[in-house]
């Protein structure tokens, strides 16, 4: 559906800046002026000791950082940026309301209901104005959040023209996924709300694994004219001068790749859009070059449409826009529109942060969406979706949320893509099964690109009989493979096959796994084993073995609060909080116990926690809960 634009262009002659607005038919205003928001200072804020005052631009930065989810006085200076932010949102439409076509040309668009501001400039400093908290006096609202607002350079390059063959029973998104350095952003902090936002719709999310540019440039060659949109979900920035985003090395640390790079590569593969959930990927350098920005890089490669961050986004912003983004997205297929019901969903639900650092932030803004051209992606609302699921065995499927283990299940990512068997080791109840489950579960929605199995060693516990059922893997004519010609067949092929409970595997059989890694070496099929304790005879190059421990004192509370439904009070709960400690953050025992909590007298469950002590110690847990279980009568 096409919808009213209006198109503020920027007189780029030396001087203060300028504007004409102009509509659809051609007609356009006389030139008017509008205030600098980067000139602006906030008031009764200085920058230093000196008593240098405190721009806009920079504290538009410290905002958006740790800083401004900070108690005491960091609040009050945020509630004065914030106020002076709106303050030039104001100025601006008071000044296009004085020029008399320019106020016709606005109450035109308003009337029409749905409608888009353009804005068009050749510097990267008009770009990168606020330009979707321009509002009235009257309090009707900040433009973003009413109309769509993109941005465009003005004597730009004609964008690309997407393959022909591009899919259309289906939307296809590459997804980039870097961490990097451990006590980052959690693992799927944002990915997980994207992948469950898409969920029964005709959508294929497929992770770049690993998350280096040289896989990227690898990929997007060996899949010319199937990706509809790249999503970048990591860390970006502006360094010397460059806009760069940080992909990872071969060893997980962060790797800084100049945006020009980036966009050379998804030019020769002619992808149309580009969503940067990447801070400051929407900041231009330190140049008044319009292409100096990481969106805009992009759009300089060919591509049509890039969602970008103007500033520091917190990981819970981002939590806030990307769900209804894709949802809208599918809806109605315009980045324009779904960038606009995204920004909405941050400003409905401003809280950032947690404990002390919880705080009301108006983050709404930062995303931004820059143009050359458009693409529909509407054609996903009639497609039939699938379940990537319905490939996995049931006994890989997901049966339970995780909960607070994304530290472990990256750890697990890495750890078999590199090594032929992984040891997934720790004392029963603390999630092994759940973790291998989730990682099946979100490779499935994420199209790794191998097949996945499931044994439960209980059923197959000698070495024939493992083999057996590692040959049933390669196919019905593989039943009777035995020996060199099986661990040939495996390193052959790529796929990922759980051992669950190898406790139950004889001496014999885990002798013939060690033989079974020696010939996969890093090659083919990887081997995920759990179990309590990690196992001595199997090492090697390829082996890799990842303890599983019981959640951290402040997790294991934060857990019981998400199960609970309920913060804790010192005073009044004092009882349940001893018996949540006791507990000794064993996943097992927080979820069956609290479970039934309402059943149970807290000081009762308290009781029986402190009699089986040695037991949770000792890392026999569902002894522990069967014996906690009767003693409150729940047995």
């Amino acid at each position: 559906m096409t919808i009213p634009t209006l198109n503020l262009h920027h007189d780029d002659t030396p001087g203060a800046p300028r504007f004409t607005l102009s509509r659809d038919d051609g007609r356009r205003s006389r030139p008017f002026p509008l205030p600098d928001p980067w000139a602006m200072t906030v008031p009764g804020e200085v920058l230093d000791e000196a008593g240098d005052p405190m721009t806009l631009r920079w504290a538009l930065g410290f905002m958006h950082g740790d800083y401004g989810r900070m108690p005491g006085p960091f609040q009050l200076r945020r509630r004065r940026v914030e106020e002076t932010l709106r303050a030039w949102g104001v100025a601006v439409m008071e000044a296009i309301q004085q020029n008399p076509q320019a106020l016709l040309f606005l109450e035109h668009a308003r009337q029409a209901g749905s409608w888009c501001l353009r804005v068009h400039a050749n510097d990267a400093g008009i770009l990168s104005w606020p330009w979707e908290v321009v509002q009235s006096p009257d309090h009707t609202g900040p433009v973003g959040l009413r109309a769509r607002v993109e941005r465009a350079v003005e004597h730009g390059w004609d964008p690309i023209e997407p393959p022909p063959d591009l899919p259309t029973d289906r939307l296809e998104i590459l997804l980039v996924t870097a961490r990097g350095r451990e006590g980052d952003v959690p693992y799927r902090a944002v990915s997980g709300p994207l992948v469950q936002a898409v969920a029964g719709h005709a959508v294929h999310i497929t992770q770049l694994r690993p998350p280096t540019f040289d896989t990227l440039s690898r990929t997007l060659r060996d899949n010319p004219g199937r990706f509809h949109l790249l999503h970048f979900d990591g860390h970006g920035s502006v360094v010397e001068g460059a806009a760069v985003l940080f992909f990872e090395d071969s060893l997980h640390q962060l790797n800084a790749v100049p945006a020009r790079l980036l966009a050379e590569q998804l030019a020769e593969h002619c992808i149309p859009a580009v969503v940067l959930n990447a801070c400051r990927s929407g900041e231009p350098g330190d140049t008044a070059d319009p292409w100096s920005a990481s969106a805009t890089a992009l759009l300089r490669g060919g591509v049509r449409e890039v969602v970008a961050m103007s500033h520091p986004l917190s990981t819970d912003g981002a939590r806030r826009f990307i769900p209804d983004f894709y949802e809208q997205l599918l809806r109605h297929g315009s980045m324009g529109e779904a960038a606009r019901v995204g920004r909405q969903a941050m400003r409905r639900e401003r809280y950032r942060g947690t404990g002390k650092r919880r705080a009301l932030l108006e983050d709404w803004y930062l995303p931004q969406v820059f143009r050359m051209g458009s693409f529909d992606f509407s054609f996903a609302r009639e497609a039939t979706p699938t379940d990537p699921t319905k490939r996995l065995p049931r006994a890989a499927r997901r049966t339970e949320r995780l909960r607070y283990r994304e530290l472990e299940l990256l750890a697990l990512e890495r750890a078999t893509d590199r090594a032929s068997l992984v040891m997934l080791h720790g004392p029963e109840g603390v999630g092994k099964t759940t973790l291998a489950r989730e990682l099946c579960t979100w490779r499935a929605w994420t199209r790794w690109d191998g097949d996945i199995d499931w044994v439960d060693c209980a059923q197959f516990t000698s070495a024939r009989s493992l083999q057996d059922r590692l040959g049933a893997v390669l196919g019905q004519d593989a039943l009777a493979l035995r020996g060199a010609v099986l661990r040939q067949g495996l390193r052959r092929q790529r796929r990922l096959v759980v051992l669950d409970g190898v406790e139950a595997l004889s001496d014999e059989a885990v002798d013939w796994l060690g033989e079974l890694v020696e010939t996969l070496a890093g090659e083919g099929t990887r081997l995920l084993l759990t179990g309590p304790t990690d196992l001595p005879a199997l090492s090697g190059p390829h082996v890799r073995a990842i303890p599983l421990k019981p959640l951290r004192f402040d997790v294991s509370f934060e857990l019981a609060k998400d199960l609970l439904g309920r913060s804790l009070d010192r005073r009044k709960d004092e009882d349940l909080i001893y018996a949540i400690a006791a507990m000794r953050g064993v996943p097992l025992l927080i979820g069956a116990l609290l479970a039934d909590v309402s059943r149970v007298a807290p000081q009762a469950l308290r009781e029986a926690l402190d009699a089986v002590t040695v037991e949770i110690v000792q890392g026999r847990n569902r002894a522990a809960l069967n014996a906690v279980r009767e003693a409150v009568g729940l047995g």
